[in-house]
């Protein structure tokens, strides 16, 4: 798996960010859209007060766009090209279809070192926070345990990762990649023969890319290779009630006080998912499809095969040049083969939500049924 941030390096992060968080609630019709050198929105207070004017992330400006009906490749060229003509479209429909919104802030710190506000999300004003420092606090408790490590965690722009694994001796498979190999001697041609381990992988957005969510997987010790399956996933989406009546003149700062009980009852509902996703029953489902998955093997041409495989999983050309490397390197050409490539490209992988998308398609392969895979290879 790619490695972030320290552990220690994370939560200082998330508590920076948790202390400089301010939320908004707003109608469209209280909002001024500016682009003097780049896009800029303030918000209308009470007796002629204003929030000040404030950048918007790429995430935000996506989400204006989605909001306004603007296609996101669109939004991204009249941001880069032409910020006037994006302000003008977003003003048109902000008072012509008003409607009330979330607007997420917090400080960034700049180059110079200063604090600088700005506009993280732009989300609907029925979107229900559950945020990362809650998480690390109700979660770290159920994975800080002996034999249970945090192989890797990150904060990035859109969202949270913490990845563990349980070491405990009795967890762990040692799985024979070739399918016919039933008697060997660990320690002895110990290549041919991958021990796993059950993993976890939890994850947050705050800027509404993903929900709250809880991931079983499976870690591979010699490549430290991680896999998700998002199917035996659990999740928690960020819906709520409304904000409440609209007023059409002014911003209201939003405050969770009186999520705060029904928020520890979701906290603890996740937190015994941690401990029901980590090993059992489940890591017991996820060997077996990657047992299953040494028998589908490529029966037609690889580089074909690899094409179907891209465009099936969304891969970019430089990604399949990468995995298809790995896989040959690897010299085991099944679904087993593929997925072991695919999650150990994924480590040299520069942007962490990336990796982090990879290790659930390394899963994606495994869990294609046969006739999934031989339409692909066959169709090679």
């Amino acid at each position: 798996m790619k490695i972030g941030k320290s552990m220690n390096d994370l939560a200082m992060e998330v508590k920076r960010q948790s202390d400089s968080k301010v939320d908004y609630l707003c109608n469209t019709k209280g909002i001024t859209v500016d682009a003097n050198g780049e896009v800029c929105m303030k918000m209308r207070g009470k007796y002629g007060s204003d929030t000040g004017f404030m950048p918007l992330s790429k995430i935000a400006l996506r989400q204006v766009g989605e909001r306004t009906g603007i296609p996101a490749k669109y939004v991204d060229r009249m941001v880069k090209d032409a910020p006037s003509l994006f302000a003008e479209n977003v003003r048109h429909w902000f008072n012509n279809e008003p409607k009330k919104q979330m607007i997420r802030t917090m400080e960034k710190v700049t180059p110079e070192g200063n604090n600088k506000r700005y506009i993280r999300a732009f989300l609907s004003d029925r979107y229900r926070p559950l945020d990362n420092w809650d998480m690390l606090d109700a979660m770290l408790p159920h994975i800080q345990k002996p034999n249970i490590t945090i192989e890797s965690c990150d904060v990035t722009e859109g969202k949270m990762y913490i990845k563990a694994v349980d070491h405990s001796e009795d967890a762990k498979f040692e799985l024979p990649r070739d399918p016919n190999v039933s008697l060997y001697e660990w320690g002895k041609g110990h290549h041919i023969v991958d021990v796993i381990k059950p993993a976890i992988t939890i994850g947050n957005s705050e800027v509404g890319l993903s929900s709250l969510y809880v991931i079983p997987g499976v870690f591979t010790v010699a490549c430290t290779n991680l896999v998700m399956f998002k199917s035996h996933a659990n999740r928690k989406y960020h819906v709520g009630s409304n904000g409440g009546k609209d007023d059409y003149d002014t911003y209201g700062i939003y405050s969770d006080k009186t999520n705060r009980l029904n928020d520890a009852t979701i906290w603890s509902k996740m937190a015994d998912l941690v401990d029901a996703s980590l090993g059992g029953r489940v890591f017991d489902i996820m060997v077996a499809k990657l047992k299953e998955a040494r028998n589908l093997k490529m029966t037609g041409s690889v580089e074909k095969t690899m094409d179907c495989f891209a465009e099936r999983l969304n891969i970019t050309s430089q990604e399949r040049s990468g995995i298809l490397t790995h896989l040959i390197e690897g010299g085991n050409l099944s679904a087993y083969g593929l997925h072991s490539a695919v999650t150990r490209f994924s480590q040299g992988v520069d942007d962490y939500d990336r990796a982090s998308e990879l290790e659930q398609i390394g899963a994606d392969v495994i869990e294609l049924t046969s006739k999934e895979w031989e339409s692909m290879t066959v169709a090679a």
